[in-house]
């Protein structure tokens, strides 16, 4: 009966940005990468289901002075084993297989997966695409 609007799915702060939006199985992991290179796989099941207008959920735990980053810079859905590719501002890009991510806590700071020097991020995450052969 009366006009509305929609519904207000997430309230950011003015600075706060996506990482990830996407439907969690509660099956598999996810891998999240700093933008300093730091990095862990954690179970889906670790998230909690949000509701409409939430704030969300603390998925790393920041060093001071921004030891291990001060954002996530990519966020993987893992359900099997498979290569990704993590890309640097200044164009480095370095291959890992999923299983070379350590499983740790939703909380937890993450390990150093890649070398950031300088004034250099992580940008981007992606999964290698399977080369396919010619019969």
């Amino acid at each position: 009966g009366r006009a509305t609007a929609g519904v207000k799915a997430m309230a950011l702060a003015p600075d706060d940005a996506l990482a990830y939006a996407g439907q969690l199985s509660g099956a598999g992991e996810l891998i999240l990468l700093s933008d300093r290179g730091y990095a862990k796989r954690v179970l889906q099941l670790d998230f909690e289901p949000q509701a409409r207008n939430g704030k969300g959920l603390k998925a790393f735990d920041w060093k001071k002075k921004g030891a291990n980053g001060q954002k996530i810079a990519a966020v993987l859905p893992v359900r099997t084993s498979a290569r990704f590719v993590v890309e640097q501002a200044h164009g480095d890009r370095t291959a890992f297989q999923t299983d070379e991510v350590r499983i740790e806590s939703r909380s937890s700071a993450g390990q150093p997966l890649v070398a950031v020097l300088m004034d250099d991020v992580v940008t981007a995450a992606y999964f290698e695409e399977a080369a396919t052969e010619e019969p």
